[in-house]
């Protein structure tokens, strides 16, 4: 076998070995980003109250 060949199969190998690091570590990222936005999801309120807009000047009372 050729030097050469070996060179080749070791160069794949790192590149798999980089991409699946790559991509656990990017996997990882996003599982925290959707985290973080469900958490946010819960703490903000599903209305909020801004107060009385009625007008009531013409009414009696």
């Amino acid at each position: 076998m050729s030097l050469f060949r070996k060179d080749d199969r070791v160069n794949e190998d790192l590149v798999d070995e980089i991409s699946d690091s790559f991509n656990r570590a990017m996997q990882r990222k996003q599982r925290r980003e959707e985290a973080h936005e469900a958490e946010e999801k819960k703490a903000t309120p599903r209305f909020l109250v801004t107060g009385d807009q009625r007008d009531t000047r013409g009414r009696p009372g």
